[in-house]
């Protein structure tokens, strides 16, 4: 999952909904989520907003 918009790897959270949509059209289930914090910031508030968003996603997904 990506939450900033300037980065190439993973899906956005504008995208998430959409992304199980895609999934459930074809039949995957997905039932593990991936993040990485990333680099340039050792601040406490920008892993917990990251883990924030990730606990609120997961909630969409019924096989996690």
């Amino acid at each position: 999952m990506n939450i900033s918009e300037d980065s190439w790897i993973g899906i956005s959270l504008a995208d998430f909904d959409e992304a199980i949509s895609t999934a459930k059209d074809v039949c995957l289930k997905i039932s593990e989520l991936h993040f990485e914090r990333g680099t340039g910031t050792n601040a406490t508030s920008a892993f917990t907003d990251v883990i924030n968003n990730v606990l609120e996603s997961v909630q969409k997904l019924p096989d996690w």
